[in-house]
């Protein structure tokens, strides 16, 4: 008896070292851009596995020498990236051997804010489940998430641009639990790190040096160019006074970057009622606060202004989110507002869609003509007509108010120059 048990815990010993010889590691370092070590970085490792089978994250910060070192990892391809506030973010793709040591050093570089792209953002490649939060009335614009552990927390926001936005090639967003691969940039530093949208599943969403660096900013009533977002980081102290704001707020936020108690920037929190659901809350005044955001440019206004994306490591919104922050996307029935460069053909998307009871349908044609919008019910009756007008070749978004008419699908036609098309919607009340 005593034989079969000895014989059982050698079997099994063998069997663990056998599991843990299977298993390789990864060292580094994480220097910063000047080449000292970047002590209490945050360091991620995720698998890449196409075929979604090999699920892998872990996470930890880096010691006093920069240094750090994942154990027993499963042999495979990886992505592995670094970020420390204000001093940037790395990312490397890796090999893990069994019983081997993969070395690597990672030297952090952070965004040129002074561009009018992404391009200088640092690639990451990704894997997992996405997790889809809205449209609903706490999260009015849909967020899109990442879950690369099977853990009930997710590692990464996704970031794919306005609502409207579509890159017209029948690549579609994810929906909630769909396994999907991102090969991205890495665009803040919270927990968890946003990363703006490249390719899905191997397929093209947009260019990383077009987009992402948070442009569609709003109006702010003093002709601001919403095509001049630039990605910034700033940290200071808040500087809060009675408003009215922009967005009809009770107070008026700034940040005090040269700390001489005086405003060098204002900030854009987005409408009085706007919260992102996660806990972060709007500064107070004299709080020292750190912003991750897009500075846009609005000619005549006294100081730069800067849309919040991420304050102290907590989302606040999405690039090309504009909810609550003026008719760059219109959330009214109204004149059709001018958003971009046309496509090459025509192309119409709405949303939200279903909604209640406002949608927004926005159009790309590619020459100019007369234009035509009209929205008919499920019997082919016109109900409205939103646009008869003569338009330059260009992007356009509209808004149609169902409050008055019932709940059921709808159909909306788009024609230029003898061009059609045509898509259905849903109102839900």
């Amino acid at each position: 008896m005593l034989r079969s048990i000895t014989l059982i815990l050698i079997l099994c010993l063998l069997c663990g070292t056998m599991v843990f010889a299977q298993n390789g590691s990864v060292q580094g370092i994480v220097n910063r851009s000047d080449g000292h070590p970047a002590d209490d970085a945050i360091v991620t490792l995720d698998a890449v596995d196409g075929g979604g089978q090999h699920h892998f994250h872990a996470m930890m910060f880096t010691n006093r020498d920069g240094a750090f070192n994942f154990h027993m990892i499963p042999p495979g391809a990886y992505s592995i990236a670094a970020n420390l506030w204000f001093e940037g973010f790395a990312s490397d793709l890796i090999d893990v051997v069994a019983e081997q040591t993969t070395h690597v050093t990672l030297t952090l570089a952070r965004p040129d804010s002074g561009h009018h792209n992404d391009n200088e953002l640092t690639p990451i490649d990704l894997q997992g489940a996405a997790i889809v939060v809205g449209p609903d009335t706490q999260h009015p614009v849909a967020q899109y998430l990442l879950n690369t552990d099977n853990q009930p927390d997710a590692e990464y926001i996704l970031s794919f641009g306005p609502p409207w936005y579509d890159p017209d090639n029948g690549t579609h967003r994810p929906n909630n639990g769909d396994r999907i691969t991102i090969h991205g940039g890495l665009f803040s530093y919270g927990q968890p790190p946003m990363v703006v949208v490249y390719q899905i599943d191997g397929h093209f969403w947009r260019d990383p040096d077009r987009g992402g660096h948070g442009g569609y900013g709003g109006d702010h009533g003093s002709g601001c160019d919403p095509d001049s977002v630039t990605r910034i980081e700033l940290e200071g102290r808040s500087i809060v006074t009675p408003g009215p704001g922009w967005h009809g707020e009770e107070h008026n936020y700034a940040l005090d970057v040269n700390h001489d108690q005086r405003p060098d920037y204002l900030l854009d929190f987005g409408a009085a009622d706007y919260d992102p659901g996660n806990g972060a809350h709007r500064p107070l005044d004299t709080e020292s606060d750190s912003i991750v955001g897009g500075r846009i440019f609005c000619p005549g206004d006294p100081l730069p202004i800067v849309i919040v994306y991420e304050i102290n490591g907590h989302f606040w919104r999405q690039p090309g989110d504009t909810t609550g922050m003026g008719p760059m996307i219109p959330d009214a029935a109204g004149e059709p507002v001018a958003i971009g460069a046309p496509a090459s053909y025509l192309t119409t998307h709405n949303y939200p869609n279903p909604f209640n009871p406002t949608t927004t349908i926005s159009y790309s044609i590619p020459i100019a003509g007369d234009v035509r919008i009209s929205v008919y019910d499920i019997t082919g009756r016109e109900v409205t007509k939103l646009v008869e007008s003569f338009q330059q070749a260009g992007s356009y978004a509209v808004a149609w108010d169902g409050s008055s008419s019932a709940s059921g699908i709808y159909f909306y036609r788009v024609t230029v120059n003898g061009l059609s098309f045509s898509n259905r919607m849903v109102l839900m009340k």
